[in-house]
């Protein structure tokens, strides 16, 4: 294929839409959402892709609305809509069991691709389409499409958020989440529900966790510690540096789970779990650190000197009321 110097990757010439056989569309072993797998047999593909979310829904859907939206295919391998074969498949097996349907499943409609597009259109199309398009694929997927991309088809970052249209620092970060997901895998091969750690990870970039990243000892921790499913909730891993702050908190999460870490954490520091307590922080921060021309501006705006007594009047009265049931208790 010709390309115009000025046409990111990802063109593609689509051929006239044409009815296959069911019986001989294949499913594409090398998609993102399946090549992190091992499969010997068909049935193995398609447990895989039934185990995927909404394919009940998307059953459903086919099943009393036929197929609307045809699958791209590569020749005879679905380049794009493995999900929706996998529909189409089982509801011509059904039909053949004499179940009636809206339509024929034994032949479905596709788009066929021009023979001669490059492994690399082909890859940079469906990045369009599940990473910046209406059919998003799961984060993992995302990123390891990105990171194909990126480090086999040598396609630079910026041309990455131009065909994605993510920004640049969001597809490093994706990248190097994704790496840290790889780096776990190679650690707990066995783990086969791997992909599921790449939100953890993504917590896990936090710049305020840079220390904790770069510590091997630290960073082999919370290896450990996703492994043995100590932290099942993604978000709790922005708390790992002060747990490791923490004596008691990381003593908690070394014998216990984030949950009994976290605990020691509030009673020293209660905006963790509390949006209200963390507002509280900000205001006395913005005091501490009254901006000079505010001051200045205040001296002579009753307005504004208003609200600061509004305010202290407000705290010395929540405090007053607090201070008289712990007192009664």
């Amino acid at each position: 294929m010709v390309r115009p110097k000025s046409v990111l990757p990802g063109l593609m010439t689509f051929l006239p839409k044409k009815k296959f056989d069911t019986v001989d569309l294949q499913y594409d072993i090398d998609n993102i959402r399946l090549s992190h797998q091992t499969f010997t047999s068909v049935d193995e593909i398609e447990e895989a892709l039934w185990k995927m979310p909404d394919m009940e829904f998307l059953y459903e859907d086919i099943s009393q609305r036929g197929l609307e939206e045809p699958p791209i295919v590569d020749g005879n391998t679905v380049l794009e809509g493995n999900r929706r074969l996998a529909v189409c498949k089982r509801l011509n097996k059904e039909q053949k069991t004499g179940k009636k349907f809206i339509q024929d499943f034994s032949k479905i409609i596709c788009i066929p691709i021009d023979p001669n597009t490059s492994q690399l259109d082909k890859e940079a199309f469906l990045a369009s389409i599940h990473i910046a398009g209406k059919h998003e694929w799961p984060d993992f997927n995302q990123a390891r499409l990105l990171k194909t991309l990126h480090d086999q088809r040598h396609v630079t970052y910026d041309t990455l958020a131009a065909i994605t249209r993510k920004s640049k620092p969001t597809i490093i970060k994706k990248i190097e989440a994704y790496n840290l997901v790889e780096e776990y895998h190679i650690i707990y091969s066995n783990d086969d529900t791997y992909p599921e750690k790449y939100p953890h990870m993504w917590e896990f970039l936090r710049s305020d966790l840079d220390d904790v990243r770069d510590d091997t000892e630290k960073k082999k921790l919370v290896m450990d510690w996703l492994h043995e499913n100590k932290i099942p909730n993604s978000r709790d891993v922005r708390h790992l540096n002060s747990i490791f702050k923490n004596s008691k908190a990381l003593r908690a999460l070394k014998e216990k789970t984030i949950k009994e870490a976290l605990y020691e954490i509030i009673k020293d520091d209660p905006t963790i779990k509390s949006p209200t307590y963390k507002k509280l922080v900000k205001i006395k921060d913005i005091v501490d650190t009254f901006p000079t021309k505010e001051f200045a501006d205040t001296l002579n705006d009753d307005a504004k000197f208003s609200i600061l007594k509004d305010l202290r009047t407000s705290l010395d009265r929540l405090i007053k009321q607090i201070d008289s049931v712990r007192r009664k208790g």
